[in-house]
């Protein structure tokens, strides 16, 4: 049930957002202006990518900032994937590749559902991720166990879940110059090196529950919580985040035209 609500809590969300996105931005991609001798458009044509990928999830209990206590991760994966772009809708699909991921007895097998959707346009990101995952294991075994044993196997929890809810919106300052579609989606191409200062805000929430204590019994106390049993916690995070994009443009040809910088 308390997926249930997840799951309807994200659609209600991304619903709700794509009005705005939809009746703003994209209005905004199509009447802002962009410099022809930098950026090159394929706004009605289909692109297509194969990419690799790895997805991993962290859940870190610590009292103190930067001072973890315990770390525990889910067995991240190598995918193999294949992206498809249209104007401004993006789908991208990636499975676990066979004979690689065979780690599971070691790390626990971990399970995972990632939906994603964003919208890239001429100077604004905006970025719905909904995640559940199932399946983790303590990555940092000698820090929490008075002596650990580094030929086992890493300590395990396969009842262990978590629920995450986010949405990420950033600016592109030199969006008449620099093409952010070039780098991700390919439906437009960088002709001349640029970059751009990149600016946004993000917030996102997690939920995490296990079946049993979410500190075993067999792991030492250290006062965490005042060692109060608990098998579910929330956290909400709200934060800025910026940053320097740049594509450097060695040479390239379009329609028989060489441009060197």
């Amino acid at each position: 049930m308390k997926l249930a609500r997840v799951i309807f809590s994200g659609i209600t969300l991304m619903t709700l957002m794509w009005r705005p996105v939809h009746g703003q931005f994209f209005d905004e991609s199509t009447t802002v202006k962009y410099e022809t001798n930098f950026i090159e458009v394929y706004k009605d044509e289909l692109t297509t990518r194969l990419y690799l990928s790895r997805k991993q999830n962290g859940y870190t209990l610590a009292e103190h900032l930067y001072k973890p206590w315990i770390q525990y991760k889910t067995n991240d994966n190598l995918l193999l994937g294949l992206g498809y772009t249209y104007s401004f809708l993006t789908i991208n699909l990636g499975l676990k590749m066979p004979l690689i991921n065979q780690d599971d007895e070691l790390y626990a097998e971990s399970k995972y559902v990632d939906l994603q959707t964003y919208f890239m346009f001429r100077s604004y990101i905006v970025d719905l991720y909904l995640q559940w995952n199932k399946g983790y294991y303590i990555s940092n075994p000698e820090d929490v166990y008075h002596q650990w044993d580094a030929d086992q196997k890493m300590p395990q929890r396969g009842d262990m879940r978590s629920n995450i809810l986010g949405i990420t919106v950033q600016y592109l300052f030199n969006f008449s110059r620099y093409s952010y579609k070039a780098a991700f989606q390919q439906n437009e191409f960088q002709k001349r090196s640029a970059g751009s200062p990149i600016a946004g805000l993000e917030a996102y929430w997690m939920l995490g529950m296990t079946d049993s204590l979410m500190v075993a019994g067999n792991i030492p106390q250290s006062g965490f919580m005042d060692n109060n049993p608990f098998n579910q916690s929330d956290i909400l995070n709200v934060g800025i985040n910026g940053g320097y994009a740049y594509t450097f443009v060695w040479a390239v040809t379009l329609i028989g035209i060489e441009y060197k910088l």
